[in-house]
């Protein structure tokens, strides 16, 4: 009996896999893909810092021109400008117009009370006031005794 020993050559060996030089290239490769994108996505970037930093500018631009628009038109609707625009118009000071009233309109608390019209008394919290409603009270209801006044409710 003779016996046969397995063969030892590579030709009827099988492959299990890509040889290691394949395996090399491809890492290779996709590593400098990444590189190319790496650098891609970095000049993206410094150009929309760039872009950022331009509009910054601009909007400081823009800033500073409102900012003296607001100053012009504050300058041009200024009080003393206006007066001095008004008098070279020929508009000047009215006099005041006074009501000649022939008795005080200060008046006692008594009478002030008997009206119907004013919902508050001189005693109540308004004070002046209330004395001063009445007063006018009066003094309309004297100089037109045909027209009714009447409350607000």
């Amino acid at each position: 009996m003779t016996g046969h020993l397995p063969s030892t050559s590579n030709k009827h060996r099988w492959d299990y896999g890509p040889p290691l030089q394949a395996i090399v290239i491809v890492f290779v490769a996709l590593f400098i893909l990444f590189l190319w994108l790496d650098f891609i996505q970095t000049q993206q970037i410094e150009s929309t810092g760039r872009d950022i930093q331009v509009k910054t500018e601009e909007l400081g631009v823009l800033e500073r021109q409102r900012d003296a628009l607001l100053r012009g038109i504050s300058a041009a609707g200024s009080q003393q400008r206006m007066s001095d625009q008004a008098w070279a118009l020929g508009y000047r000071p009215q006099t005041p117009i006074y009501l000649p009233v022939a008795q005080p309109l200060v008046q006692a608390t008594g009478e002030a009370a008997s009206n119907s019209w004013p919902l508050a008394t001189p005693e109540s919290a308004e004070g002046a006031m209330a004395e001063t409603s009445f007063s006018l009270w009066d003094l309309l209801t004297q100089q037109f005794p045909n027209v009714e006044l009447e409350a607000i409710p």
